[in-house]
């Protein structure tokens, strides 16, 4: 009959992977598209970025409640060229670049797209 307590709430910060990249050539207006599969899905209510190299991208406005594919589009004339790291940052908390399984730790290669 008591009423519940919460006590001691922790947040917990839950890294975003990028799962798969399709890059589409540049369109007419020299526009390339970055599609971008995640894990977890992503809400409406979050603010995607996608960083390749050292460009910062964000992501096109999400049209459903949740989805687990992100659009990314830049102008080509902006991005780097050839192999580049990217990172997708979900509200703040970035993919990890990072894979610490190995000995020494080395760049996940699947989290490379080549422009």
């Amino acid at each position: 009959g008591e009423p519940d307590r919460v006590t001691n709430e922790l947040p917990l910060a839950l890294a975003p992977s990028v799962v798969a990249i399709v890059v589409s050539p540049p369109d007419a207006h020299d526009n390339v598209t970055l599609t971008v599969t995640v894990k977890p899905k992503a809400w409406q209510t979050q603010k995607p970025v996608l960083i390749v190299g050292d460009r910062e991208l964000a992501a096109q406005p999400i049209a459903v409640a949740i989805t687990e594919t992100l659009t990314f589009v830049a102008k080509a004339t902006g991005l780097p060229t050839g192999p580049q790291w990217v990172r997708l940052r979900l509200d703040g908390i970035e993919s990890i670049l990072i894979d610490r399984t190995k000995s020494p730790p080395v760049f996940d290669p699947s989290q490379r797209v080549t422009l």
